[in-house]
């Protein structure tokens, strides 16, 4: 396979905690000059050089204001029961995909989106303001800070219910079981040790948290009731705090 360098970008990661934005550099591959890129797009998720996905949520932002804009016009031809269908599909599918990646990270940008995802859910009862949190029991759909912590219980849920030799190889040391629990479906993941705060907001870590942190009944279900006493489990305890 020939690689095409007039298609080929690289990017230099560094963590601005400790470093500063690395200098000029130039990378040439068989005569051709290769350009360097703050951000770059894999597989729907924009990746930054600072791993902060800031870059993700302002593109999502910009991209799901207008459909929000388009939403509330229309709000008066919506029967009530069929918005949390259609807003699910038009904007909170684009929000969610792969949430459990860029979604660590606390940023202005995130709180902005959500936020943003919020208020238009309110412009829906308009002029008769609702508290967030009956909103969202109306319509039963999650707090958009919740998608993230909900998708990486599933991952850890489908990780630790599969049998270890049906796990994908490319995954076999991503997750940690214990060898003495492997055959417990309510396991205890072993925390990985971080040395960072950006490891701190990794799949591998955030993922073991939040499965170690759910109830033994949640945890010994099948993946249909999974995902619904997983979605009680985050409205009791949204409604517990306020």
């Amino acid at each position: 396979m020939q690689i095409n360098w007039n298609k080929s970008y690289f990017v230099l990661f560094y963590n601005p905690r400790v470093n500063s934005k690395p200098t000029l550099l130039s990378l040439d591959c068989d005569t051709f000059s290769i350009q360097r890129l703050d951000a770059f797009k894999y597989l729907g998720v924009w990746i930054d050089e600072t791993m902060s996905f800031d870059t993700h949520v302002n593109k999502l932002l910009n991209k799901l204001i207008p459909r929000m804009y388009f939403l509330n016009r229309l709000k008066r031809f919506i029967p009530i029961n069929k918005f949390p269908q259609i807003f699910r599909s038009i904007v909170l599918s684009s929000y969610e995909y792969c949430i459990g990646v860029w979604g660590g990270p606390k940023s202005a940008g995130l709180s902005k989106l959500q936020n943003c995802i919020l208020r238009n859910i309110s412009k829906f009862f308009s002029p008769r303001a609702l508290p967030v949190n009956e909103m969202l029991d109306f319509f039963s759909i999650l707090h958009p800070s919740e998608f993230h912590s909900y998708y990486l219980a599933i991952f850890a849920h489908w990780f630790v219910n599969f049998s270890p030799s049906g796990i994908p190889s490319i995954l076999t040391d991503f997750l940690e079981l214990p060898n003495s629990e492997r055959s417990m479906r309510s396991i205890t993941l072993t925390v990985p040790k971080y040395q960072n705060s950006l490891y701190k907001h990794s799949v591998k870590y955030c993922s073991t948290l939040i499965w170690n942190a759910l109830p033994i009944s949640i945890k010994n279900t099948d993946v249909s009731n999974f995902k619904f006493l997983l979605q009680q489990n985050f409205v009791m305890n949204r409604n517990q705090i306020v």
